[in-house]
């Protein structure tokens, strides 16, 4: 790219809320990447953000002010910034003149995103399995291989399976699943110990504390990724957190967040289990599903996300 000798990049993602945590889970994996490489690395995303971020990247933040739209922000950026590689990992609905004026003095990449405005991009990425590819522009890149995997998830070699069914709906769980499975589980009358899995901007866990305080099998814990992958079965969100718990050879039940979203027809999909989109769950097909694989003798797959994401993103931004 025009820019990347300059080895300085800025990244745009928000944390938390409807924005979820998934975001920054695979731009920090590809930051802390960088910054081994010698990159200079600015982060831009709003104040509510920063709580989330580690340390290291605290130094590094230029912040969206409190009551700053998107578009002036990033009018804003372009003003600020020259020269650099702006990675923009963020679901919002981009214009063309807000791109256009970025690419002025910066390159563009987008992340997931297929918005008016990420068509003009220099580069635009979806690092899964399951966007289908949908053109054959050479600025477009599909396929988990672009998924940066965090080091956290790759120092785990090998996960032990302890008999309780964990579940997680992200770090914020911004449309209350955690709430509707924990009504449903309750219905059901689920007897198998039970371990929610609350995420850093988790709001309902007051509401969820009362709703299964009579339950003696369910319990409530901060999020812990070695505890939730040691479940002996996951319910989680389909998002980043299935590609790794799928990566360490997990059975793990999912519930889409977009309705139109198709698991892909990979072995990647042999370890997960579509329980449907979360507006329409059904208590039968959860019952069902629970049942079948609790006490299932099943082959662990060898499927593994590769792990070289860092390097192949890393000649996207070279060439």
């Amino acid at each position: 790219m025009k820019y990347y000798k300059n080895k300085k990049i800025i990244f745009r993602f928000d944390i938390g809320n409807f924005d979820g945590f998934g975001h920054y889970k695979r731009s920090s994996a590809f930051i802390e990447f960088l910054i081994k490489k010698k990159f200079s690395v600015t982060i831009c995303t709003n104040r509510p953000s920063i709580k989330f971020l580690n340390k290291k990247f605290k130094k590094k933040v230029f912040v969206k002010k409190s009551k700053e739209n998107e578009e002036k922000f990033l009018n804003r950026v372009s003003k600020t910034f020259e020269g650099n590689i702006i990675i923009i990992d963020k679901i919002y609905s981009y214009k063309k003149n807000s791109i256009e004026n970025l690419k002025k003095k910066n390159d563009v990449i987008f992340f997931q995103n297929n918005s008016v405005g990420s068509k003009i991009a220099d580069k635009v990425i979806f690092p899964d399995d399951h966007t289908k590819k949908f053109t054959s522009d050479k600025r477009y890149f599909f396929g988990s291989k672009y998924l940066a995997v965090r080091d956290e998830i790759l120092r785990i070699k090998k996960v032990r399976s302890y008999n309780y069914l964990g579940i997680n709906f992200g770090g914020s769980d911004p449309f209350g699943i955690t709430i509707k499975v924990a009504k449903i589980l309750k219905k059901l009358e689920w007897d198998k110990k039970t371990i929610f899995f609350i995420g850093k901007d988790f709001k309902d866990k007051k509401k969820l504390s009362f709703l299964i305080k009579d339950i003696k099998n369910f319990y409530i814990k901060k999020f812990d990724i070695k505890s939730l992958f040691e479940s002996k079965l996951l319910i989680t969100s389909f998002s980043i957190i299935t590609y790794e718990i799928s990566h360490l050879s997990k059975l793990n039940l999912v519930i889409t967040l977009n309705k139109t979203i198709k698991l892909p027809k990979t072995k990647f999909l042999k370890n997960v289990i579509n329980l449907g989109f979360y507006k329409n769950l059904s208590n039968n097909l959860i019952y069902k599903n629970l049942n079948k694989y609790w006490n299932l003798e099943r082959k662990k797959l060898n499927y593994r996300i590769k792990t070289n994401a860092n390097k192949k993103l890393l000649d996207i931004l070279k060439n």
